[in-house]
C-alpha cells in the first residue's frame, strides 16, 4: 500500500512538473489528470453541500445574520467556494453552535430567547483524600499543594459544565442561561467526596432583529 501511494505521488509530481513547463501529457498521464480532477471536483461539491447544510442548521438555530447567510448561500449554489473571511465566518459560527453559550445571567447579550427548553444539569465528583495530604503538609500550603487543589476544583467544575451543555445540546438548545455551580461534600463509609453540580436553563436564542 505504501509503495502504491508513493507511486501515485511520484506520478502526480511528474504531471505537475510537465504542466508548469507547459509540456504535453501522454495518454496515460492525461487520463490520470482527468481522474484526479473529477475526484477533486466531486470533493468540492460534497464540501459545498456540507456547508449549505451547516448554514441551514445555524440559521434555524438563530446563529449569525440572515443577510450574511443569504450571501454565502448564493455563492455556494453558484458553485463558488468559500475562502478567506467567508470561510472563517462560517467556521466561527459552527464553533459557536457546537460550544453553545453558557452564562450566569438570565439573557444573552445581542440575542433574544425564543424558547425555554427546561432545566439542565451536570455533575462530577472528586475524592477529598488530597485534603488530608494538604492538612498534613501545611508548610507547603501556598506552594504546590494549593496549586493542586485549585486544579482539582477547576477540572471538576469544567467537567460538570461540559456535561450540562451536552445535556442542553441533546434538547436542541444553543445556550444555557442562569448557570450556577455548587460544591457539596458527601461522606460515606471511609470515603469523602466533593460533588460539583452545574445547573442552568436550556434555551434557544436568535440574533435580535
Amino acid at each position: 500500500m505504501e509503495q502504491q501511494e508513493f507511486g501515485e505521488k511520484k506520478k502526480w509530481k511528474g504531471i505537475k512538473k510537465k504542466l508548469q513547463k507547459n509540456q504535453e501529457l501522454d495518454e496515460e498521464e492525461y487520463h490520470y489528470y482527468r481522474q484526479i480532477g473529477e475526484e477533486y471536483t466531486r470533493a468540492l461539491g460534497k464540501k459545498r453541500e456540507w456547508q449549505l447544510e451547516k448554514i441551514q442548521t445555524l440559521e434555524e438555530q438563530g446563529i449569525g445574520h440572515k443577510e450574511r447567510w443569504d450571501e454565502l448561500r448564493e455563492k455556494l449554489t453558484n458553485n463558488e467556494n468559500l475562502y478567506g473571511v467567508d470561510y472563517e465566518y462560517l467556521l466561527a459560527k459552527i464553533r459557536e453552535f457546537e460550544q453553545g453559550v453558557v452564562t450566569t445571567t438570565l439573557d444573552v447579550e445581542g440575542r433574544e430567547i425564543v424558547a425555554y427548553l427546561g432545566i439542565v444539569s451536570g455533575q462530577t465528583a472528586i475524592g477529598l483524600m488530597f485534603l488530608k495530604d494538604w492538612v498534613m503538609g501545611l508548610s507547603d500550603t501556598f506552594g504546590g499543594r494549593s496549586g493542586i487543589m485549585e486544579r482539582n476544583f477547576r477540572t471538576a467544575k469544567d467537567e460538570a459544565i461540559k456535561q450540562m451543555t451536552e445535556d442542553a445540546r441533546r434538547m436542541g438548545a444553543n445556550a444555557v442561561v442562569g448557570v450556577n455551580v455548587a460544591f457539596n461534600s458527601v461522606e460515606g463509609k471511609n470515603k469523602q467526596m466533593l460533588m460539583v453540580i452545574a445547573t442552568g436553563t436550556a434555551v434557544i436564542t436568535r440574533t435580535r432583529k
